[in-house]
């Protein structure tokens, strides 16, 4: 049956909310009970009805508050065919139906009629459907806050064109799927700054960012405004790997280099007749050996068949199989020395789960002869222990409890370490504990931690700081001042000081006044003092200097303290993993709240 547009209410009363009785005598009767099927209220703002070009007809409704529903009528059934929420609550939306006589921003016609603007009358913001063969897709916008003017897209390529002009002022390529109908109106760029951030990332731009480096695989988000990549090389009988992630926002990307890898002759042979991508998989998410035979085992002594294989950039991890019995190892290397940690024996069948492990760390599961399923992590501290970071218990009541470098968090308190009981757990170390007796709950942890050798900073005015000083006397070079509950391993007492350490690097070691600093359980009543702010954007990765200097930098991981400050030009920073060092206070701001 042929349709022209449907308009339901008159010009003035376009907007105007329509009851139930009303809209029903307007929709066909099957599609009239999909929509009111779906819907808590039978209201809509605007309705189309559009004749295809395979010859079914298509509805497109449109309600008050900027939900949108497509429905097909072929062979005289109609079904749901879309739901979409392009635009917020707050959109007055009026339908405008394409017209292929009127000119675009560009001079260009729309080639028929299949197609609408949702267009905000209060506003002046509009979002741009139209058929493009195969189905309705974004082909424009307007945000008069953000841009003076009028955003075209075609395919993937955008381009602004001020008010009054027929030229664009800006194009580029963005990355897929902007165009799909589900993409909202404010992840859309409306500015030529704006989609510079989200310019297309390709292969071709990635494949020779790092010289000397083959590109092994890289992966896109459904934009590609994000891609993950990995570069590899083979030199002096070494595998050297690259990871590297890309934003389009950020100027460079995040990449580290893993460790290197010792390979074996037969494997390197192989090389020479069989795809790299078959024997190995360098991707961080998953066991980087595809086969047997890969390490020079002359240089990394370790028995039996590997079982997993983990490679992060400051380790090899690695679960072996030696007569039925499974071993966790970790490998290091130093100026081409490798070192190998190997931990107690596994429970049977225990795993790394490395898909859910980022770098610098560790999740082994198992599963007991009870059949209860078990998880324990691990991360590297700075210091180089593998310290427990958590387990999990199936068919267990459990206790929320995290593991840091200067004892556990009872419970999370991002910026401050109010619950953190200090000590020290040498024990629950991924080298020295039996993985099958690990604490489940509170009383049970209770017996694994030390605190004879940690103190934490306690002013008596919690507005002060206590300075940490080169030498044990008052007039020495002050390496900053500290606020209170601060936690410090205390090294040595000297009369009336202190030598201690902040942090498990060995950056911030020097001398504390004894008097400043509470013992034992007197840890437990001291009130934290860190300042509550937030990286400014763009300074989350950083790292940290070394010395007050800022002339060398270390990198960092984990969440943050705020432990000191030097004068009112430095933060003195401590990360749970240990970490410590000096950022300058113009990397941080108060937040939004």
């Amino acid at each position: 049956m042929k349709k022209s547009i449907l308009i339901l209410f008159a010009a003035s009363l376009l907007l105007m909310i329509v009851p139930h009785v009303q809209a029903q005598s307007e929709f066909p009767q099957e599609m009239w009970e999909l929509y009111i099927d779906s819907h808590d209220t039978a209201e809509f703002a605007d309705c189309f009805f559009f004749d295809m070009p395979d010859g079914s007809d298509l509805s497109a409704i449109i309600s008050p508050w900027g939900f949108m529903e497509f429905y097909r009528c072929a062979d005289g059934e109609w079904q749901s065919e879309a739901q979409v929420s392009p635009v917020d609550g707050t959109w007055q939306i009026a339908f405008v139906r394409h017209d292929p006589f009127t000119p675009r921003a560009d001079g260009s016609h729309y080639p028929n009629e299949l197609g609408f603007d949702l267009v905000c009358e209060k506003t002046g913001r509009q979002i741009s459907y139209h058929f493009n063969g195969a189905e309705f897709v974004i082909c424009g916008w307007k945000n008069p806050n953000e841009y003076h003017g009028e955003a075209i897209l075609s395919g993937t390529t955008i381009a602004f064109y001020p008010v009054g002009k027929s030229t664009a002022e800006f194009t580029a390529t963005l990355g897929a799927g902007f165009d799909s109908i589900m993409t909202d109106f404010d992840d859309l760029p409306f500015t030529p700054d704006t989609a510079k951030q989200k310019t297309a990332i390709t292969e071709e731009t990635i494949r020779d960012l790092y010289p000397g480096y083959t590109l092994f695989s890289c992966s896109f988000d459904s934009y590609k405004t994000e891609a993950w990549a990995q570069y590899y090389k083979i030199e002096d009988s070494r595998l050297y790997v690259i990871r590297a992630e890309f934003n389009s926002a950020e100027e460079t990307p995040y990449a580290y280099e893993c460790m290197p890898l010792p390979l074996s002759q037969s494997f390197i042979d192989r090389l020479q007749t069989e795809d790299i991508s078959e024997m190995l998989d360098l991707r961080a998410s998953s066991d980087i050996f595809l086969t047997d035979g890969v390490l020079n085992t002359m240089v990394i002594p370790v028995r039996g068949k590997i079982i997993n294989s983990h490679l992060q950039d400051q380790a090899l991890i690695l679960i072996t199989d030696d007569n039925n019995k499974r071993y966790l190892h970790i490998i290091e290397e130093d100026d081409w020395t490798y070192s190998v940690q190997t931990a107690k024996q596994l429970p049977d069948g225990t795993y790394l789960d490395i898909f859910h492990t980022g770098n610098g760390g560790v999740q082994l599961e198992w599963q007991d002869k009870d059949g209860r399923y078990h998880t324990a992590g691990y991360a590297r501290r700075a210091d180089g222990i593998w310290q427990l970071s958590w387990t999990m218990n199936s068919g267990e009541s459990t206790e929320d409890f995290t593991f840091v470098y200067c004892g556990v968090e009872w419970e999370h308190n991002g910026g401050s370490s109010n619950d953190i009981y200090f000590g020290s757990m040498p024990n629950l170390s991924l080298m020295e504990a039996d993985i099958e007796k690990l604490p489940r709950n509170r009383a049970e942890l209770m017996n694994f931690v030390d605190r004879s050798d940690w103190a934490v900073v306690n002013n008596p005015n919690p507005a002060d700081r206590l300075h940490l000083r080169t030498e044990p006397k008052r007039d020495a070079k002050s390496l900053g001042k500290f606020y209170n509950r601060t936690p410090v391993k205390v090294l040595q007492q000297k009369g009336d000081w202190c030598k201690v350490q902040i942090g498990a690097d060995g950056y911030l070691t020097g001398w504390m006044m004894k008097k400043y600093l509470a013992f034992g359980d007197q840890m437990d009543a001291v009130d934290c003092a860190f300042p509550d702010k937030t990286f400014v954007e763009g300074h989350e990765y950083c790292p940290l200097y070394d010395t007050m200097e800022l002339k060398n930098h270390h990198p960092a991981s984990g969440e943050y303290w705020i432990v000191g400050v030097v004068e009112d030009a430095l933060y003195i920073i401590v990360t749970t993993n240990g970490d410590s060092g000096y950022a300058p206070q113009e990397w941080f701001w108060e937040g939004n709240g």
